[in-house]
């Protein structure tokens, strides 16, 4: 999993949400070798460093995720964990708790960029750029995300918050403007430099 989804899933500050109460970390030596969260009300995830994945089991860390379900959900509604393709360990742990495998899923696409990808020609009039901490970026950033999501929660305030993370960079958060300089698509990049990877999370054109 990428810090983005770490920063944008986990630790983005939306209604509800509670970094104290729905994430886990272990430790060992000072080190994080694993982290649990749980995104409310229905899903959780569990991230392993894979020199560790036997310390804590992944027993323990299910446990506390539906601990941690059943104080906020009592409807019967189905529990989800994520697990890669591919993960035949997590799959066998899930399928011995009770969990079975849907039937769809989330699909990852990615791509190497030993070249420069080719860019995109914009419509005429429209311009993009970063945004950079510009409150007026800003605004029409919220409302990209906003038309672009159905039940988007994204304020003004939860994107300042943004800018605290250490994993942000204003110059890779970028909107596309309108020649009147409305906001018309947005594109949030987080690069990982320690594993030199990058990703987009969220993308989104406005629907209007």
């Amino acid at each position: 999993m990428h810090i983005g989804d770490l920063y944008w899933s986990a630790l983005r500050p939306r209604p509800g949400a509670d970094c104290e109460r729905d994430l886990r970390v272990w430790e060992r030596d000072g080190e994080l070798i694993a982290l649990s969260w749980f995104d409310a009300p229905d899903s959780g995830e569990m991230l392993v460093h894979p020199d560790n994945r036997a310390a804590p089991s992944e027993d323990e860390m299910l446990d506390w995720l539906e601990e941690r379900r059943s104080e906020d959900l009592a409807d019967g509604r189905a529990f989800t964990i994520g697990v890669m393709e591919g993960d035949e360990e997590r799959g066998a742990l899930l399928e011995r708790r009770g969990y079975q495998r849907t039937a769809s899923g989330l699909r990852r696409f990615w791509r190497a960029l030993d070249a420069a990808p080719v860019s995109a020609p914009l419509p005429s009039g429209y311009a993009i750029g970063s945004v950079d901490g510009d409150p007026k970026r800003t605004n029409e950033r919220v409302a990209v995300q906003r038309s672009s999501f159905v039940g988007s929660t994204s304020t003004i305030d939860t994107w300042r918050a943004l800018r605290e993370f250490r994993g942000y960079r204003g110059d890779l958060d970028l909107i596309v403007v309108t020649a009147d300089g409305s906001g018309a698509s947005g594109c949030t990049c987080w690069y990982d430099e320690m594993n030199t990877c990058g990703e987009f999370e969220p993308v989104g054109t406005a629907v209007e």
